[in-house]
């Protein structure tokens, strides 16, 4: 008997925790995003695009709640340690206590850290195409 309970215990527990999971997991975003491109230095130069996260975004449920709403903030970095001469590239990045999070009935709440990774740009501070860990 106590077998069953603690099967249904665990079927509970993994059900709910998947169903958290895929509602982030099947979001919506509205945003812009911009495409930019810098040249990296080596023996042969090489071109590189990327692209970056400007303005005002939201992110929603599949049932349309809000996840999160802030704006990106944009930055230029200049990498002169790589490549043989510098370059700069554009990046996005957010502050935390600008933007908004919402759980899935619509009522605002502290970010969980998924939340803040999700509205986190993709963005790496080296491009590098030469680069062996991307």
């Amino acid at each position: 008997m106590n077998k069953y309970i603690l099967l249904v215990l665990i079927s509970t527990l993994y059900f709910n925790c998947k169903n958290e999971s895929s509602d982030l997991d099947n979001f919506t975003s509205d945003g812009e995003t911009k495409m930019a491109s810098y040249t990296f230095c080596s023996i042969t130069p090489s071109e590189v695009e990327y692209s970056y996260r400007i303005g005002h975004w939201t992110f929603k449920y599949p049932n349309g709640f809000k996840i999160a709403e802030g704006k990106y903030d944009i930055s230029t970095i200049t990498v002169d340690s790589l490549g043989g001469c510098s370059y700069s590239y554009i990046s996005s990045s957010i502050n935390i206590e600008k933007w908004k999070f919402w759980n899935k009935k619509g009522q605002e709440i502290e970010p969980t850290k998924r939340m803040i990774n999700l509205v986190q740009p993709n963005q790496r501070e080296s491009e590098n195409p030469f680069d062996q860990n991307q």
